[in-house]
């Protein structure tokens, strides 16, 4: 992409991906609701409010093909509603990306741009009817099956994505790849479920006879069980991905090209330091829950202390060869100045280290920091409108993110988290 791509449509490209995550949280947790509830039914529960689990009967002739077919009914007029909604929002979001283009459309083809985005647009549209055989399949513990389309799409996208690049067909082309990935992605969910669809085709004609009579308080049970994760979910997105769906409004597409590319750099450093995290997560969960407070200590220790050593390292390798590696490839885009470079990283690793302490509190089945991540999160976001429209530079907008992280989160959750693996004094507040 960095060498088959201008600067500008690279900007335009991320933004298009900022809108995708945004979209994708209109999901609002009720994937994984309603793969759980699959999964009650497949294995013989009769309820899903009080769940009675057949042990060791997960066959055809145990299942709950009644019950899975009002759960079913549930998703589809769940997600019915999110298409409607999303193909709303993102005829609104049109008029932002038509802005976007005609304030910096330098060296961007207008007709080209505006088709890229119609034709993400509808990918996006096509992901979300996807959602709910998605979470389907993962309550039928289909994982096979799931590796095996994920394993296809994934090579699917990036082959695709390679001859369209090489065609000259620039950010049309990243489209059209991602529109062709998720529709090939609904016709597999489709055709592995097919099975399942046609054995139960007569219970679901029941199902939607009786659905409101029979299952409307089990509906409002799901409606209730989704709340919560929506708001994490937004959370996230305020921290990671809001900054580069507001930018586009106060800053030129190269100066957003130059961000989004430092920015996936860092996550890219971010993740190389993160694999001993990663290894160990599951390991320190059982130190915590056994009390194994030699265990947590020496794990605690050495995986945050790994992390910090490996991103310093491979910050300062970014800073210092970043830009030459980019020409020496010919690529046509650039990362941050020096200044931005340094700040947009150490915000990286705060916004990191307070993941991972979070990460560690909920091994012991507490999360009282949702609430103090929201609020962060709006706060965070409220200034850096604040910041924009007062001109602040850059570095200024970074510095405040920074800020908000520390004057709480940063310290709070770090104490909890240490609070944990060396004392094991388990809050219940």
């Amino acid at each position: 992409m960095v060498t088959n791509t201008s600067s500008n449509e690279f900007a335009l490209w991320s933004i298009f991906l900022s809108i995708n995550s945004f979209l994708l949280l209109m999901d609002f947790g009720y994937g994984a609701v309603f793969s759980r509830f699959v999964m009650y039914a497949y294995s013989g529960s009769k309820s899903i409010i009080k769940p009675e689990i057949v042990e060791n009967k997960n066959t055809a002739s145990s299942s709950n093909y009644y019950l899975m077919s009002m759960i079913i009914i549930s998703a589809q007029k769940v997600y019915s509603k999110l298409i409607k909604l999303s193909f709303i929002i993102l005829c609104i979001l049109t008029l932002y990306i038509i802005y976007i283009i005609w304030k910096d459309s330098s060296d961007i083809s207008y007709l080209k741009s505006i088709t890229s985005w119609i034709v993400f647009a509808i990918s996006i549209l096509v992901t979300i009817s996807s959602m709910k055989d998605a979470a389907i399949m993962k309550g039928l513990n289909k994982v096979y099956e799931l590796q095996e389309i994920t394993i296809i799409n994934s090579i699917l996208i990036m082959v695709s994505k390679v001859i369209l690049l090489i065609m000259n067909f620039g950010i049309l082309g990243l489209s059209i790849s991602s529109l062709l990935t998720v529709i090939l992605l609904k016709i597999q969910y489709k055709r592995k479920l097919s099975g399942l669809y046609t054995e139960i085709s007569e219970v679901m004609k029941l199902s939607k006879r009786n659905f409101d009579k029979e299952f409307i308080t089990e509906f409002k049970f799901i409606n209730e069980k989704s709340k919560g994760m929506g708001g994490m979910l937004i959370s996230q997105f305020l921290q990671t991905q809001f900054i580069i769906f507001l930018l586009p409004l106060f800053l030129n597409l190269k100066t957003i090209s130059e961000f989004t590319l430092s920015y996936q750099l860092i996550t890219t450093i971010s993740a190389l330091a993160s694999i001993l995290f990663s290894v160990y997560y599951i390991k320190l969960g059982n130190s915590i829950i056994t009390k194994n407070i030699k265990s947590s200590k020496n794990i605690y220790s050495k995986t945050f202390s790994s992390f910090t050593i490996i991103y310093s390292i491979l910050s300062i390798a970014l800073i210092m060869f970043g830009d030459t590696i980019l020409n020496i490839i010919g690529s046509n885009l650039n990362i941050l100045p020096f200044s931005e470079l340094s700040a947009l990283l150490l915000y990286v690793y705060v916004y990191q280290i307070v993941q991972r302490s979070t990460s560690i509190i909920s091994l012991s089945n507490n999360q009282k920091f949702v609430t103090s991540l929201i609020i962060c999160s709006i706060i965070s976001s409220i200034g850096l409108v604040v910041l924009l429209l007062i001109k602040v530079n850059f570095v200024g907008v970074l510095i405040w993110m920074i800020v908000v992280q520390i004057l709480y989160n940063f310290w709070k959750w770090i104490f909890e988290s240490y609070k944990i693996c060396f004392d094991l004094n388990i809050s219940k507040s």
